[in-house]
């Protein structure tokens, strides 16, 4: 039997009741063997909840004014609605027990949180290559590297040691990059996106083109019992492509996706159309 819990956040979110502050982006942790934490993305800050919906310690963090290397941590005053400069984009944890919070805001800012013991704190700002809104942000299913990408086609990547957090180096590609996905257990990993171009990286900087696809991707995952690549494009694509030992594609499979309209919003829109 599944049960149901509704639960009231404070602080920021409590103002989604009265004012038209946005949620950008919300992500929960990701080992079941403990309590889980969400992270929300609201206007220009990142704020950490327990899953009972309690606000962490010092959980509140944006980019302070005019200092793209700095974050500020705290509560802001009542009634304040932060600025408009910049907001959350995209926000990821790490797997396993350790609670990583990586997130990236529309102007570069890059910030890794650590949340144990009920509060939180920030282990590493980066915004070394980043001048652009952060589109994807990936963890390794070990959790010890972390892949940052913008819509500029820049893709930075973190080690994580512990509560230790070091850049290592970047990739700079063409136009957006909107997905990643590492290759199971091991550190290389594949990425692609507004160039309908598919790489393959490692954390050692090494960068290869794989496939070309054709058109912008709009999903990408590796399916490791089948050593397998699945992706969908723009164009509504779906392929499969199986990789050997050293990540080269050696099979592929492709369809075309039926995307029409469905009976059911057809119905609704006559019956709109209609008055009713």
């Amino acid at each position: 039997m599944a049960v149901y819990f509704d639960y009231k956040l404070p602080g920021r979110c409590a103002d989604l009741q009265t004012t038209d502050v946005p949620v950008q982006q919300a992500c929960w942790t990701k080992d079941s063997g403990s309590d889980s934490l969400l992270a929300i993305g609201i206007d220009d800050s990142l704020q950490l909840f327990s899953q009972e919906g309690e606000l962490l310690e010092n959980a509140e963090i944006r980019p302070t004014g005019g200092d793209r290397a700095g974050m500020s941590v705290g509560k802001l005053p009542a009634g304040s609605k932060g600025t408009t400069q910049t907001h959350v984009t995209y926000v990821d944890w790490s797997p396993g027990p350790q609670k990583i919070c990586c997130a990236g805001w529309r102007d570069g800012h890059v910030v890794f949180v650590s949340a144990n013991d009920g509060g939180a704190h920030i282990l590493h700002v980066g915004q070394e290559p980043h001048q652009g809104s952060i589109t994807c942000v990936k963890f390794s299913p070990q959790g010890n590297v972390c892949a940052v990408a913008d819509e500029n086609g820049i893709l930075s990547l973190y080690s994580i040691e512990g509560t230790r957090v070091h850049y290592l180096h970047t990739f700079r590609k063409t136009g957006a990059i909107t997905n990643i996905a590492f290759r199971g257990k091991r550190n290389s990993f594949f990425f692609g996106g507004a160039q309908g171009v598919l790489w393959h990286a490692d954390e050692r900087n090494s960068c290869t083109e794989l496939y070309k696809v054709g058109s912008p991707l709009v999903f990408l995952e590796f399916c490791a019992p089948a050593n397998k690549i699945v992706l969908i494009t723009h164009g509504a694509v779906l392929a499969t492509l199986e990789v050997d030992n050293q990540g080269k594609v050696k099979n592929e499979n492709k369809l075309k996706l039926s995307c029409g309209k469905s009976a059911a919003w057809e119905r609704e829109e006559c019956l709109r159309s209609k008055g009713f």
